[in-house]
């Protein structure tokens, strides 16, 4: 009886483990990647509500959804990714969904596909970012194995974000 209540123990922690990193360790990291494997889509409706760069960490709260695409399936496969202006060199961070349900965007479309998960936000530093450079802020939405992304139209200049001119 002892064996199989350590083995179930010692399998629910190799379970939990990866579950942990992937989900709470991951996003909070910015990544360089290497891809040329994206669409700039004008199609993917998005709202920022809040954005700010104060005291050194970066904040970002809003909606982001595919029309048709329940959000269901796709609340872990969104990103801020942060476009090198001069380099083109991506840096990539997981946004966390939102804790709070956006029955609003579903009410808004109306066209019988759930979004309510459709909510992320993300506070964190970008301490990989060189900050006398020029980064463009796009909201990328992975899906079917495609990056999709939406430009904010929103940079980060000398740790400040603002409206591209």
């Amino acid at each position: 009886m002892f064996k199989k209540i350590a083995y179930s123990v010692l399998l629910i922690l190799l379970l939990f483990v990866p579950v942990y990193l992937v989900f709470f360790i991951y996003p909070k990291k910015v990544y360089k990647i290497n891809t040329s494997d994206y669409f700039v889509c004008e199609d993917l409706p998005f709202e920022i509500e809040n954005i700010a760069f104060e005291n050194d960490v970066f904040c970002i709260e809003g909606w982001i959804v595919r029309r048709g695409e329940s959000q269901k399936y796709t609340r872990y496969n969104k990103y801020v990714w942060f476009m090198d202006v001069q380099t083109e060199q991506i840096y990539s961070i997981r946004l966390n969904p939102s804790d709070q349900k956006r029955r609003d965007i579903t009410r808004y479309f109306d066209d019988g596909t759930d979004y309510r998960e459709s909510g992320f936000s993300l506070k964190t530093t970008l301490d990989e970012l060189e900050f006398n450079k020029e980064y463009k802020i796009y909201l990328c939405y992975q899906t079917e194995g495609n990056n999709l992304l939406s430009d904010t139209k929103y940079v980060i200049r000398n740790k400040t974000v603002e409206k591209e001119r």
